[in-house]
C-alpha cells in the first residue's frame, strides 16, 4: 500500500511539474548545453533572431522561428525530453557523440565537445547519465 501511494504522489508531482511547465534539472542543462553549442548566448545569432535556442529545422530543413523566447525554449526542452525517453530519432542509451550524428549535419564533432565540455562530461557520456 505504501509503495502504492508513493507511485500516485510521484505521479501527481510530474504531471504538475510538466503542465505548470517546469521540467527536470536534467533536461534543462541538457537543453542550455545544446543553446550554447547553437550560439544562443551570441548577441545577434541566428537562433536568437529566430528565438530558437536550440535551432531547431522543420522536416524541409528550414529552422523554426519562434513567437517567443519562451516558446523557444519550450520546443527545445520538449525537443530533450524526447532525445532521454529514447523515442523518436534517438535511441535509449545514445552519447552525446551519437547525438551530434543526429542533432546536427554540420561540425558534429565540435557540437559534442561544446555540448560536453558544457555539461562537465566526456562525448562518450549517455545523454540519461548526465
Amino acid at each position: 500500500m505504501k509503495n502504492a501511494a508513493t507511485y500516485i504522489l510521484l505521479s501527481i508531482v510530474v504531471v504538475l511539474l510538466l503542465f505548470l511547465g517546469g521540467y527536470p534539472e536534467q533536461t534543462r542543462r541538457i537543453a542550455r548545453a545544446i543553446a550554447r553549442a547553437e550560439g544562443w548566448y551570441v548577441s545577434g545569432s541566428l537562433a536568437q533572431i529566430n528565438l530558437n535556442p536550440g535551432n531547431l529545422t522543420k522536416t524541409n530543413g528550414n529552422f523554426h522561428v519562434f513567437a517567443s523566447e519562451s516558446d523557444g525554449w519550450k520546443a527545445l526542452y520538449e525537443y530533450v525530453e524526447r532525445m532521454l525517453s529514447g523515442s523518436g530519432l534517438y535511441p535509449s542509451g545514445s552519447t552525446i557523440w551519437e547525438a551530434s550524428r543526429i542533432y546536427t549535419a554540420t561540425e558534429q564533432d565540435y557540437w559534442a565537445a561544446n555540448v560536453a565540455a558544457d555539461l562537465g562530461v566526456s562525448v562518450n557520456t549517455r545523454l540519461e547519465d548526465v
